[in-house]
């Protein structure tokens, strides 16, 4: 809440009203200052604030944790785009439920306004931008409808809705879903511990209810799954789609549905709702264009053409509507070693565990028998996929009846038309395949391909076939997946290449895949003998690789282009290794020779360094990539992700291997490592600079080597003192009052120290201190702000005040309502 006071008066008035516990924002003369109070034993953990916002997570007894942000809209709108970037920032970061409240200070309709003049259209339209851009949702409202009013004479009476709750209603869903994975993990373990017990009287009853209350959980996710969609599903199903993608059928794209929902959506909805409750009949809207698109500037035949899907949108908010809740329990059905399209899964994460499994494979030298890595190539996978092949699958892993037959009518009622020389060829309908546009066809894709994982499990059970460990604590791998791309891991024997063609073969006749035995390779280990690498080729029928990278097939205006395609074509690949640095140079090379040329084979003159045309345009420079420092961001956050999430596969198999007593911030190089961990360990140090510490408790901050005090120069404090008494952050904590020792900081430290330290807060509730990244107010790691920071420490010191002058000017002349390209030539002439 806005407290229009001091933070020492509104805390006796918070105390006054019984909540002990709480956050206050000092105010700034009469204006601002905010308040976040509470009861009870929650625990509640400061993130960031300021005088527009208090972000805090909040953990109570036995449940998740969940973000709760009080925000503060500006009543001025001069400051309105500054509040709403804030949000947008914060938005950014975190994975936690999200829940926003408090005042907005604007309206996101009409209606929501009684009296005065009528809302600047402009103004609520912004607002609901922002909330769309955060993917945030009205929570509605208890008790009156209008939360401010002005003028008690029914004349000048004005009442508004400024106040609300909005949240991630997809975060909130997902938490819900954890907590019901998590209880059905135990209730699984339980059981097969039991299974393996001796039987008695007591087991077989243990094992009976334990069975019992596990199908209970299904019962639970298939009855969330069937129950009534709502109307703000379709809303989000809708905002969810990009508003330009081509339109279907009907000619219309997103965009439309998306600006007009005020006008048709209650049209929209309740036929999207008739069809989702009420029994599904989508073969009237169900029509799909096809569009042929050339690969190839001159093709002679047909594939040499890539079929594209356009479907109208309405179907696609039916089936989005469908995806979503799909997605819910997507990471209960999917097998860990599917990155794709599963929701807290990186596809880059397999990418990097590929390559080090394959490291492993190119170093061992010894032992009787060697390794294979076989790397599978579907034939046209998505139209092949067999639909009954998916309702089987789906049926045995637990979806109610009524549930997937409801998914698999939006596929099998298809009918396509080819558009050939902008005409409509005759409809036809298919039996088999998936579009490429359809929100569905990704998650259906993921159950077909349970199919080949399911019998590489079942050889897995009976010991048949044994996968590859990275090291010899680590877990076996012995499958990896990307999207529609597979590879499998065994031992280089005959024997398990003739059962890894028999799982094939099997899998091809039942789900309708088929291998590309042409385009598929295997890769062997070094010390794997030539009689069976040519037994094994023979078998499998696949060519044999020895280069990793090409096994793994690794690969407008001037300005727009440069930025949208050519510093964008090697952004996969930094994102897995740090490239040489005269790689880096002579790409930048071509790029600059692109931009400054006057045309095709005329060179132009080059007006500045690239350096400096790497710069943002606010400090002089036209936003351009400096590839060395943006590879490094990259991988930093390949690390940041080793650090926060220790449980995924890649951080486990990289923990066994390089750093099994140790983390990650304090791992070492080790002997003969992997291109991956050497690139990711290459981008420790921008952690180190960039992490900085969260006062919690203190007892883990050291005063003079860590980074704890905020400010942009993020220095750690210089040790002037000679109290060697005073070391960790905790010794100028009172542990009783949770108060700074004030006397004490203001003689110990230099006056700009001091004031800072005093005005980091203390939660009244002790908690662990917390490291976070200082680039963003959230705490949260992001490329942009790790490229920022690299890029503004790679600065000329003495150039620093030259830059802050001039700034303002730069910012004005790229906001000139004149041509883009006079004001780039106007810029690159300064």
């Amino acid at each position: 809440m806005e407290t229009k006071t001091n933070k020492f008066k509104m805390e006796k008035v918070r105390q006054s009203c019984e909540y002990q516990s709480g956050i206050e924002v000092e105010s700034i003369g009469s204006r601002g200052g905010l308040s976040l109070a509470w009861r009870g034993d929650a625990s509640v953990v400061l993130q960031s604030f300021s005088h527009r916002h208090i972000d805090v997570i909040v953990e109570e007894a036995g449940e998740k944790k969940w973000r709760l942000t009080g925000f503060y809209g500006s009543p001025y709108i001069n400051e309105r785009e500054v509040a709403w970037n804030l949000l947008r920032r914060l938005s950014n970061q975190g994975e936690y439920p999200w829940l926003v409240c408090e005042d907005f200070n604007e309206i996101l309709y009409g209606s929501e306004k009684k009296g005065g003049l009528p809302r600047d259209e402009k103004k609520m339209e912004e607002f609901r931008q922002v909330l769309e851009d955060c993917q945030l949702a009205d929570l509605g409202y208890s008790g009156n409808w209008l939360t401010w009013e002005r003028g008690n004479l029914p004349e000048t009476n004005i009442q508004e809705r400024l106040d609300r709750g909005v949240g991630d209603l997809t975060r909130w869903a997902n938490q819900i879903q954890q907590n019901r994975n998590w209880k059905k993990e135990i209730l699984t373990d339980k059981l097969a511990t039991l299974l393996e017990a001796d039987r008695d009287e007591e087991n077989l009853a243990e094992i009976i209810d334990t069975k019992i209350h596990l199908n209970m959980e299904i019962e639970e996710d298939n009855t969330n799954l069937k129950a009534n969609f709502t109307k703000e599903e379709i809303q989000i199903a809708l905002k969810e789609m990009r508003p330009t993608k081509a339109p279907g059928e009907d000619g219309l794209p997103a965009i439309f549905y998306q600006k007009c929902w005020p006008i048709i959506g209650e049209d929209v909805a309740n036929y999207c709702l008739q069809q989702l409750n009420k029994g599904m009949d989508v073969s009237l809207i169900n029509k799909t264009n096809i569009v042929l698109i050339p690969k190839v500037s001159i093709p002679i035949n047909i594939s040499q053409f890539r079929p594209i899907s356009l479907c109208n949108v309405i179907y696609k908010v039916i089936a989005k509507a469908i995806a979503n809740r799909l997605r819910l329990v997507l990471h209960k059905c999917i097998d860990a070693a599917q990155s794709a399209f599963v929701p807290g899964r990186l596809i880059i994460d397999n990418v990097l565990l590929a390559y080090e499994i394959l490291h492993t494979l190119k170093n061992k030298k010894i032992g009787k028998r060697g390794l294979m890595a076989v790397k599978l190539d579907m034939s046209k996978a998505y139209d092949r996929v067999d639909w009954n092949f998916v309702q089987k699958v789906m049926e045995n892993m637990g979806f109610d009846k009524t549930w997937f037959h409801m998914v698999l009518k939006c596929v099998s009622s298809v009918s396509y038309s080819v558009i050939i020389n902008g005409l409509a060829s005759e409809s036809f309908c298919p039996h088999r395949g998936l579009r490429q546009g359809d929100p569905l066809s990704p998650f259906l894709f993921l159950f077909c391909g349970e199919g080949l994982l399911s019998l590489m499990r079942l050889e897995k059970a009976e010991n048949i076939i044994k996968g590859v460990k990275a090291s010899k604590s680590g877990p076996a791998i012995f499958h990896l997946l990307f999207r529609d791309d597979c590879i499998l891991f065994a031992e280089a024997t005959e024997r398990d290449a003739i059962s890894l063609k028999q799982i094939l073969m099997e899998y091809e006749r039942n789900s309708g895949q088929r291998v590309n035995f042409d385009k598929s390779t295997v890769f062997f280990s070094t010390n794997t003998q030539e009689r069976e690498k040519m037994a094994i080729s023979q078998v499998l029928a696949v060519r044999r690789s020895n280069d990793i990278e090409r096994y793994l097939g690794l690969p407008r205006g001037k300005e727009v282009f440069i930025k949208a395609i050519l510093q964008a074509i090697p952004t996969f690949s930094m994102a897995c290794f740090l490239l040489p640095k005269t790689l880096c140079k002579g790409l930048e090379g071509i790029i600059a020779k692109f931009w400054w040329q006057k045309s095709r084979n005329r060179k132009g003159i080059h007006w500045c360094a690239w350096k400096d045309l790497c710069r943002l345009k606010e400090d002089g420079g036209l936003g351009f990539r400096n590839l060395k420092n943006f590879n490094v961001a990259l991988l930093a956050k390949q690390g940041w992700r080793l650090i926060n999430y220790p449980n995924s596969l890649l951080a486990r198999v990289l923990k066994a291997k390089y750093y099994p007593n140790t983390n990650f911030a304090e791992a070492r190089l080790g002997n003969l490592p992997s291109l991956t961990w050497r690139s990711v360990w290459a981008a420790r140090g921008l952690l180190d600079k960039g992490m900085c510490w969260r006062v919690g408790k203190g007892d883990k901050i050291s005063i003079w080597d860590d980074l704890w005090i905020s400010g942009k120069e993020a220095e750690r404090v210089s040790n002037q003192v000679s109290n060697k008494e005073i070391k960790l952050v905790s010794d100028l904590i009172d542990a009783n009052s949770r108060r700074w020792k004030s006397e004490l900081i203001r003689n110990t430290f230099a006056r700009d120290t001091a004031k800072k330290t005093l005005q980091i807060p203390l939660a009244e509730l002790a908690h662990e201190d917390l490291q976070v990244w200082r680039g963003e107010l959230t705490g949260e790691f992001s490329v942009r702000s790790a490229y920022k920071l690299l890029q503004d420490s790679s600065q000329d010191p003495n150039g620093i005040n030259l830059q802050i002058e001039t700034k303002n000017f730069y910012r004005k002349l790229w906001n000139l309502d004149i041509s883009k390209k006079y004001r780039s030539q106007f810029g690159n002439s300064l």
